[in-house]
């Protein structure tokens, strides 16, 4: 069985009265004076504040302190790429063709069956006589017939290279041996040239350029040559020959119907810049976005394109798309889409300077390697064709359309020079933790010390202006604005060191602002016990900075970073209050009280005050949930102040005060059935114009104790 604390005494009692009183009569009984407490507690600065909340200082005293975020924001928009797209139509930059080649060999009997009146020497060679060759020509031989057919059907060119070759193996010169070559449906001059003099067992190379012909598969040669023969006898030999080989190579076709070998038909290098709006990246890495290629082909060949953005790496690998577009068919263009994924691409963003100097390549055939540049990347398209069969139509003037989107490109990490751009932070924090427990009527504090911890994870230098900074106590509609220094001032702030690696956190540069009493007005903002704090920033990036070259830049930015704002307060408990309030909810022993057997009910409230605060106190009876059904004391309640040692200015020695309370039966019931007192002490300083320090271990003792007559039968 558990007994009661009154119950305990009362036991105490009788037992004591037992042993000197033995003798037992029915009829008696007595009346035990008992005094016993009921309730009790200790209201302490804990009642107010959280032990994180509050630091006790070297003398003693206690201070406030406070650590919160006030404000953030980012600069994520200057990390974000518009969606792009550039398209090309983009005609053949050449076509060619494999060289062909035809030859003609003339013999002794050949030749000399041209030459008039020849049958004497057609004798001599049967004979095999040693005979002068006197002289001839010119000698004319037409329509020597040239097939391309299984080459070309018909093709028209800027220009080609005919190579004639003639070797001469006849023992005497050839002189003015001149060539031409004709297409031999419209008979057009296609070729012509003159070899003064072809010596004696040797050969001849000449070589000559068309010019802009139209050229058919099937051609002919005219040739037409000379000798001054021999001044002495020579044994004619039937083995003797003379033979031209015709070579055409170099073909710079504009349109052909051909039989096309494997060949790139298409390269387009260029570059693409980003409007940035002062903003200059020369290297960004994406966490997300991806390119869709799209390539339309009008040719009647399948088509085989590479696209690549060589500054665009993943694990030192450029990016590099490829894909097969089927040939047209019917006049219509074949389309093909294909998409890539461009997380964690790290892309160079100085242009095609960087690339031609790792290539040692003039690129774009400017004569120089380009000097770096901000903002644009460098790609390249190509495309080729297979081996053509049958013959198929091509034309410099066909293309291909290809088209390049950028969708959702989200940088993870830029770096470059972040412009001069303006940051506007507007933001209301909340501030419920700050001596949210506390009511007060009027409340000044003798000194502050807050500190604005400004966080710059942008890496840029610039600098920050407080616009405004509003307390609120939206409890009671009450709100105060920071009025003095820093209020309007501008700050400046310092870049934070750049990381060794992208992939590395940065830390940010801190820059501290001393806001405290006297500059301003800052207790104000606190005194009205604030729960929320509205605040307006304007950051300034770069403010005073040059741009630097293009492609120098050391600004750096990671996407989710900006600028973070706290605040750090530190509040010594020096003030003065008016009808400050400490509760605290505490169970009441009265629970097997025989309400019946007791009289001359008599309770107090004994307190001991080591508060230099003067206090009314004032004790509820509620339930376990806190609701108040009846109170205790009439009238004042008062509670003297403790009293300050002159030279420490700290309570010593508690002050005792007691409050004497008359309860009815009524009152004893509620009590046992609602079984909680709240007891609430509303504070003032003493004397109401001088401020008091609160010091650790300063506290308001409370005590309800019974003094009542308790009947024994």
């Amino acid at each position: 069985m558990r007994f009661s604390r009154l119950q305990k005494y009362i036991f105490s009692f009788i037992t004591v009265f037992l042993l000197l009183f033995c003798r037992r009569d029915e009829q008696t009984a007595w009346d035990v004076k008992i005094l016993a407490p009921l309730a009790k507690t200790s209201l302490t600065l804990h009642n107010l504040i959280a032990d994180s909340l509050h630091r006790t200082n070297a003398d003693g005293t206690i201070s406030l302190v406070y650590h919160s975020r006030l404000a953030e924001a980012t600069i994520d928009s200057s990390l974000a790429l518009p969606d792009t797209s550039n398209q090309a139509n983009i005609k053949l930059n050449t076509l060619t063709l494999d060289p062909v080649t035809v030859s003609n060999t003339i013999t002794l009997s050949q030749l000399v069956a041209m030459v008039p009146d020849s049958d004497l020497l057609q004798w001599a060679i049967e004979m095999g006589l040693s005979v002068p060759i006197p002289p001839f020509g010119p000698i004319v031989q037409d329509s020597i017939p040239f097939d391309f057919g299984s080459y070309f059907q018909t093709m028209t060119v800027s220009d080609a290279t005919v190579d004639i070759t003639v070797h001469n193996h006849f023992p005497f010169p050839f002189t003015n041996v001149e060539f031409s070559i004709r297409n031999q449906g419209n008979d057009s001059l296609i070729f012509q040239q003159t070899i003064p003099v072809i010596p004696a067992n040797d050969s001849v190379l000449i070589s000559a350029h068309t010019g802009h012909k139209t050229i058919e598969s099937r051609l002919y040669a005219s040739t037409s040559i000379s000798s001054p023969g021999t001044s002495t006898p020579v044994q004619l030999n039937p083995s003797w020959y003379i033979s031209s080989t015709v070579s055409i190579h170099d073909v710079k076709i504009e349109s052909a119907i051909a039989k096309f070998p494997p060949q790139m038909v298409i390269y387009n290098a260029d570059e693409n810049a980003y409007d940035l709006e002062g903003i200059q990246f020369h290297h960004i890495i994406f966490q997300k976005g991806k390119i869709r290629i799209e390539v339309y082909n009008t040719l009647p060949s399948p088509l085989h394109y590479i696209y690549t953005i060589p500054s665009a790496t993943v694990h030192g690998i450029p990016f590099r798309v490829e894909g097969v577009v089927p040939a047209a068919s019917g006049g219509h263009a074949y389309h093909s889409t294909n998409e890539c994924d461009m997380t964690g691409y790290d892309l160079d963003l100085r242009g095609i300077g960087p690339i031609e100097r790792m290539q040692n390549k003039d690129l774009n055939n400017n004569g120089y390697f380009d000097p770096d540049t901000i903002n644009t990347f460098y790609n390249e398209v190509s495309a080729d064709i297979t081996q053509t069969t049958p013959l198929i139509p091509l034309s410099l003037n066909d293309s291909i359309y290809i088209r390049g989107e950028f969708l959702g490109m989200v940088p993870l990490y830029g770096e470059g020079f972040l412009g001069k751009d303006t940051l506007v932070i507007h933001e209301t924090a909340t501030f419920s933790n700050f001596l949210s427990g506390i009511s007060v009527e009027h409340f000044e504090l003798d000194s502050v010390n807050l500190l604005l911890v400004i966080n710059n994870y942008i890496g840029a230098e610039g600098a920050v202006k407080i616009d405004q900074l509003t307390a609120w106590n939206t409890r009671t509609g009450q709100s105060a604005t920071l009025a003095g220094y820093p209020a309007g001032a501008m700050i400046n702030i310092n870049k934070p060191a750049k990381p060794f690696s992208p992939n590395d956190s940065v830390i940010p540069a801190q820059t501290m602002v001393e806001i405290k009493t006297g500059l301003c007005n800052i207790e104000k903002l606190l005194e009205i016990i604030p729960d929320k704090f509205e605040c307006r920033f304007t950051v300034f990036i770069n403010s005073g900075v040059a741009p630097p070259p293009p492609g120098k830049g050391t600004d750096f930015i990671y996407y989710g970073k900006g600028i973070r704002v706290e605040m750090a307060a530190s509040v010594p408990l020096s003030f003065l209050a008016r009808k400050l309030q400490l509760c605290d909810t505490v169970p009441v022993d009265v629970e097997q009280l025989d309400i019946s057997s007791v009289s001359g009910q008599r309770f107090h409230v004994i307190a001991e005050n080591k508060f230099p605060l003067t206090a009314s106190v004032q004790l509820y009876i509620a339930d376990s949930t806190g609701t108040i059904c009846d109170s205790l004391i009439t009238g004042a309640g008062k509670i003297n102040a403790g009293i300050p040692d002159e030279m420490s200015e700290r309570v010593l020695k508690p002050v005792k005060s007691i409050i004497p309370i008359d309860l009815t039966e009524d009152k004893i019931e509620k009590m046992t059935k609602k079984r909680h007192l709240i007891i609430k002490a509303v504070f003032d300083t003493s004397p109401v114009d001088k401020k008091i320090k609160i010091f650790d271990g300063d506290n308001l003792s409370v005590i309800l104790s019974g003094n009542f007559n308790y009947r024994i039968h």
